[in-house]
């Protein structure tokens, strides 16, 4: 009876599921059909540019957007790792900073559009994604014409960016550390303790069972013990201030966003946060800048969200007291958690560009 009643139901249910995937296919189409008419580049000098160039060896891909390509370069290294930032190249987070400068996006190695099945696994080292970094760097000053641009890291992208900077600081103007990290294990404590503290205030029981599960860090199960942790810090606005629910505003992006394709949705994104995370986990857990990396040859600024707990706020305020460089500032934002530029655009961008471009941009160097 069972079989019998299985088998008339097949075709209907496999009718539903063809129905629901052409519904949300037609309805992606139509909300990134929008956001490409929003983000339209019109100006008679600029560029909106998505591409695939050849970095470390393997297709990387890049997307550069700017009123006037005249006007100095910013390479933005996303967070994660894996965790690509091209959603969020659009006018609402961006839009006055492309009348200054021409943004550039990168997908890191296995990184969104850029992952791929063939990468090696051994080559998912800090060291490499450095070397990546510099190459890039030099791939848009080559094709620029330029001789310096501007670096921002953001989270992950921060443990790249305080690297590449000491490595060789000749090929920037400034570098901009958002969400800075500086001793990944110290953090994570400050994070999880500020999480539990939390829940015990507001009385989450479930929040409270949860993360005296999987215990302080080190995490003995890394991968899904972050999660829960990250899961409870977000219910309690440690990841974006004011927003319980980080993960469905970033989910809105990803899924609005023209530049992905619905397979690197459903594939190579979220496959290539999985493998980047699993592959540089022990090394990216080891990273402490407060003991080895203090002097810098370029002006560093530390944008900070007054309520980051997904990198705690505190430890770049010690880091910041330690550093010595050309110019250093450590820029609060108070509004905002562990996104300053998305959280608060509008002044990160005035800040850029009334403070950082006044005080570092050489037109001749």
């Amino acid at each position: 009876m069972f079989k019998k009643l299985l088998k008339y139901l097949i075709l209907p249910i496999f009718s539903l599921i063809i129905l629901v995937l052409l519904f949300i296919l037609a309805y992606r189409w139509y909300i990134t059909s929008d956001e490409e008419k929003i983000n339209k580049i019109t100006t008679p000098n600029g560029i909106e540019s998505l591409e695939k160039i050849k970095i470390g060896g393997i297709d990387q891909w890049i997307y550069i957007r700017g009123n006037d390509k005249s006007k100095p370069l910013i390479l933005f290294l996303h967070g994660g790792p894996g965790g690509s930032a091209m959603p969020f190249a659009k006018v609402k987070y961006q839009g006055e900073l492309e009348k200054h400068f021409v943004i550039i996006h990168w997908d890191q190695r296995a990184t969104g559009k850029s992952f791929s099945g063939d990468i090696p696994k051994e080559t998912i080292t800090i060291k490499q994604f450095v070397n990546d970094t510099i190459e890039v760097t030099k791939f848009l000053l080559k094709k620029f014409k330029r001789k310096k641009l501007y670096l921002i890291g953001h989270s992950w992208g921060s443990i790249l960016g305080i690297h590449t900077i000491s490595k060789d600081p000749s090929l920037f103007y400034a570098y901009i550390g958002v969400g800075q990290v500086v001793n990944m294990m110290q953090g994570e404590k400050i994070s999880y303790d500020f999480t539990l503290r939390m829940a015990n205030e507001r009385g989450n029981q479930d929040a409270i069972n949860e993360l005296t599960k999987i215990g302080p860090p080190p995490y003995k199960n890394y991968l899904s013990n972050i999660m829960i942790q990250r899961k409870w810090l977000g219910e309690f606005e440690g990841v974006i201030y004011g927003e319980r629910n980080p993960m469905r505003v970033m989910a809105i992006e990803y899924f609005s966003c023209p530049q992905y394709s619905f397979w690197d949705l459903v594939y190579r994104f979220y496959n290539g946060m999985i493998f980047s995370i699993t592959h540089v986990g022990d090394e990216f857990n080891k990273v402490n800048f407060i003991d080895t990396i203090t002097e810098f040859k370029v002006p560093v600024y530390f944008f900070t969200g007054r309520h980051d707990y997904n990198v705690p706020f505190e430890l770049t305020e010690r880091y910041f007291q330690k550093i010595n460089a050309p110019i250093k500032k450590l820029i609060w934002f108070e509004k905002s958690a562990h996104s300053p530029n998305w959280e608060e655009p509008k002044k990160f961008s005035d800040i850029i560009i009334g403070q950082v471009l006044s005080e570092t941009y050489e037109k001749n160097p």
